[in-house]
């Protein structure tokens, strides 16, 4: 991870838009995605096609959309994110929750208000990754779609096509196509992960009032 965006700042650096290179890594993956964003908006934007730097950049973004997801946005599967440990995938079939907890022990309610604590905190961290996965997709998604459609306009200046007919056409590209079913799956996701935290810290929510519910009872008695 970064080889590439080493590549892009040292693209920048002689070109003459980057005067030295950063040396932490998060900040070369930043400065790189900065250098991108400015290169494309340079090439499709103000006229600057002809410029060496300009276009060994967008090569290289090309060549970072083609990476997995996992080397775009970060992983799923860390132990520590910046210094913080990450919930884990539980490593056990879950404990069904029942829908009466009037049977269960106080000890039951503690194991499973932990357990379902952790699927909790597991499920937010993961709606976290996809959202920011989804966002980084539509993010080059988007990029696609302007630049064919910039491209495909330029190409066809004398059939004099309509803004829906270029629309329609930025939108068929095969990278176009591709990214906008990621971004779609990944929309799944993250709606799918957004139902699971709710549910999780309301069970969560339940077995706390059902034990706070016992310790009042117990010193009433």
């Amino acid at each position: 991870m970064g080889q590439i965006e080493l590549a892009i700042l040292k693209a920048a650096q002689a070109g003459g838009y980057l005067e030295k290179l950063p040396e932490d890594p998060e900040d070369i993956i930043k400065e790189a995605n900065f250098y991108l964003a400015e290169a494309t908006k340079a090439y499709e934007e103000d006229g600057m096609k002809g410029d060496k730097a300009i276009k060994e950049i967008i090569n290289l973004g090309k060549k970072l959309g083609a990476q997995t997801d996992e080397e775009i946005f970060g992983s799923d599967k860390p132990e520590v994110f910046r210094g913080l440990p990450v919930p884990e995938n539980p490593r056990h079939d879950p404990t069904p929750l029942p829908v009466d907890f009037t049977e269960l022990s106080p000890k039951e309610i503690r194991r499973l208000h932990a357990e379902y604590n952790a699927y909790a905190a597991r499920a937010r961290w993961m709606l976290a990754v996809t959202t920011n996965k989804l966002a980084g997709v539509v993010h080059l998604r988007d990029a696609e779609y302007r630049s064919a459609y910039k491209q495909i306009h330029e190409d066809n200046v004398e059939k004099k096509l309509t803004q829906p007919l270029l629309e329609a056409a930025a939108k068929q590209t095969e990278e176009y196509v591709k990214l906008d079913n990621k971004a779609s799956i990944y929309q799944t996701d993250v709606n799918s992960y957004k139902a699971l935290a709710e549910i999780y810290v309301g069970n969560v929510e339940r077995l706390s009032r059902e034990w706070t519910m016992r310790q009042d009872e117990d010193r009433n008695h």
